[in-house]
């Protein structure tokens, strides 16, 4: 499913930067948050970026359940 038309100019990199992994990723955050493709494209790269790890990376932490983030507080 390529949900590329809901994304900005940003996540739409992150989105095709990892390629299937990222995707995947997103997707299991999609279902873990309850959140939106973008909004999880966003966490995604936010915990990359402070962890100053590639976005694949941390992607594949996500994966292989090395990784789970938590929801936002509301």
């Amino acid at each position: 499913m390529d949900d590329s038309s809901a994304l900005t100019n940003g996540d739409y990199r992150a989105w095709h930067v990892g390629g299937a992994e990222v995707q995947q990723a997103a997707g299991m955050l999609t279902v873990q948050l309850q959140v939106a493709i973008p909004e999880a494209l966003a966490r995604l790269e936010a915990h990359a970026a402070r962890s100053h790890r590639p976005v694949v990376d941390v992607a594949r932490d996500i994966i292989h359940h090395r990784l789970q983030m938590s929801p936002l507080p509301d």
